[in-house]
């Protein structure tokens, strides 16, 4: 729930500031992709199928791309913020905060999209 709401404000900070001035096409991609997640995460959270299980375990490649691309230009970004810090710093700091957050939604999406085939995907067979 919480994770929902964070990225429902980013759609909320893209929209008003627009987007970040580093790689802003980025922000548009990932938020794209981390949406399209957080519906596979709700559907492993209240155990429903959403669309197929075909579709979930061929976009699960595409979020582990989201993941590390996350990661990487929260790094570059807060290097460029704070110079001073410098790049293994700020790579360290953002896999530090980064990681333990977007993680558990990872692995619950491929809970969801390879492991429940006898719990959600039974009611479509």
């Amino acid at each position: 729930m919480l994770f929902g709401v964070t990225t429902l404000g980013s759609v909320g900070l893209i929209l008003v500031d627009g987007p970040h001035p580093i790689y802003p096409l980025a922000d548009y991609v990932i938020l794209t992709l981390t949406i399209a997640q957080l519906v596979g995460f709700f559907g492993y959270a209240f155990q429903r199928p959403i669309l197929s299980e075909r579709l979930w375990q061929s976009a699960f490649p595409l979020f582990t791309l989201n993941l590390i691309a996350t990661l990487v230009i929260a790094s570059i970004r807060f290097a460029a913020a704070r110079p001073e810090y410098g790049a293994p710093v700020a790579a360290f700091a953002v896999i530090l905060v980064g990681l333990p957050w977007h993680l558990p939604l990872l692995l619950a999406y491929r809970r969801y999209a390879f492991r429940s085939t006898t719990v959600i995907w039974k009611e479509l067979v």
